[in-house]
């Protein structure tokens, strides 16, 4: 069985975690990450808690995971909305990324964007589309990076029934060439910043931010 076949089970609508949650959330985004080598699909929810700061991630991932996490956490610092948060508002705030039920363990640099993404909803309280599945590495600047396996992101895609797909721009070219897949009915969203995965990704509509005690 090669690769593209795994992906092709490890992504059915049997598997794909893709199907738990629909229409939208805050903190939790469909991700299209690396496990194994091999592509498949899971669900990252991010809880923001009320305690001394910290910045915890669980799940059955490997450190380059985590090392996206960390990476995730410090670019969307630096974004305007972000940045609008009260003063020490991570000082006094435990937020936790979590993976839950993923049989392999997540690894490869493909999660830095969705792991931001999921970041930005449960700091701000914000939903996320969860009919768009997200994948693409990110750096602390906030550029998108492209992913290994492009083929097999979209194969778990197009099987989890997902409608939209955002997807770096670098990975462009790959995913045009690819000629063995109905592509019809899939929005592919390109992108090379975080902001564009933002402004595609999160609802418009929000809540109002929960503040602490000591906030208010």
């Amino acid at each position: 069985m090669d690769s593209k076949d795994v992906a092709k089970n490890i992504g059915s609508k049997e598997y794909s975690q893709l199907n738990d949650y629909k229409n939208t959330q805050v903190g939790i985004v469909n991700a299209l990450v690396s496990c194994n080598n091999i592509s498949d699909s899971i669900i990252i929810e991010v809880n923001v808690l009320d305690g001394k700061g910290s910045f915890d991630v669980t799940g059955n991932v490997g450190e380059t995971f985590k090392e996206s996490a960390r990476t995730a956490l410090s670019c969307i610092r630096t974004l305007p909305d972000i940045k609008k948060l009260p003063d020490g508002y991570f000082e006094n705030h435990i937020i936790h990324v979590h993976v839950p039920g993923c049989r392999e363990t997540v690894d490869g640099t493909c999660a830095g964007v969705p792991i931001a993404v999921a970041l930005y909803s449960a700091i701000l309280n914000k939903e996320v589309d969860l009919k768009a599945a997200l994948t693409g590495e990110l750096t602390i600047k906030g550029i998108i990076l492209p992913v290994s396996d492009a083929e097999g992101k979209i194969i778990n895609t197009v099987n989890a029934d997902m409608k939209k797909l955002i997807m770096p721009q670098l990975n462009r070219a790959e995913v045009e060439a690819i000629e063995d897949i109905d592509l019809s009915k899939l929005n592919i969203i390109y992108v090379s910043r975080i902001e564009e995965v933002i402004e595609n990704s999160i609802v418009k509509r929000s809540f109002v931010l929960k503040k602490t005690d000591k906030e208010k």
